[in-house]
């Protein structure tokens, strides 16, 4: 049986939340000046309300994780 894939919390990522476009940029950046390694995944459809998933704009959010270095 495969093994399952990795969540990012596995990882040691610790989710932060999800942000939209220009703000998702501020706070990526705000946490490199911390000191964290970042990362900006796309928002997957359970982080999102259920009569958000239908819109396009969607795509431009993104879930924010950070850990330490």
């Amino acid at each position: 049986m495969p093994e399952a894939p990795k969540t990012r919390e596995d990882e040691g990522w610790e989710r932060r939340f999800v942000a939209f476009g220009e703000r998702a940029e501020e706070a990526i950046q705000l946490y490199r000046d911390l000191g964290f390694e970042v990362v900006a995944d796309p928002v997957q459809p359970d982080d999102m309300a259920a009569e958000c998933t239908d819109c396009q704009l969607v795509t431009l959010f993104r879930t924010i994780y950070t850990r330490r270095r």
